[in-house]
């Protein structure tokens, strides 16, 4: 990637001037890259979602359980508690913990909100990470509210 810059002009200025100029200059080449912006899937239905998911269950228990840092920002974490698992090989009764996908592109990290925040046992379309990390599809789907 490229950083372009304006050209500095300097005139004859005091001193502190010119060091400010100077510093401020610094800090701005110092700024971190910008995060790549993922290109989401669109699942337009939940036997899409089945398929692309490593895992998929339904809760009977959503705790907030802190963050997780996730595509270079703060991600919202929860303690799902299991009461089926229609695919994958976690045990209903145990408790996993899945990271809500956030849009790192967009004014808010949850543009439509949360998906996992909301009432009702929820049916959760999941990807397990090596680490035993589950996270939704996608910041748009991978959660539906059970029947």
């Amino acid at each position: 990637m490229r950083h372009e810059t304006a050209p500095v002009v300097f005139h004859l200025m005091a001193p502190s001037t010119t060091a400010l100029l100077v510093a401020v200059g610094m800090t701005a080449c110092a700024s971190p890259p910008p995060v790549a912006c993922a290109s989401w899937p669109d699942y337009t239905t939940s036997a899409e979602m089945q398929e692309a998911a490593t895992d998929v269950v339904v809760s009977d228990s959503v705790r907030t359980s802190g963050t997780e840092v996730m595509l270079g920002v703060e991600a919202t974490a929860y303690d799902i508690r299991v009461a089926e698992v229609e695919k994958g090989s976690v045990a209903p009764g145990t408790t996993i913990r899945v990271i809500s996908t956030p849009d790192s592109c967009g004014a808010t990290f949850y543009p439509e909100g949360d998906q996992i925040d909301r009432e009702g046992p929820l049916r959760l379309y999941l990807i397990e990470d090596d680490d035993g990390t589950f996270q939704t599809l996608s910041p748009f789907d991978g959660v539906e509210t059970a029947p």
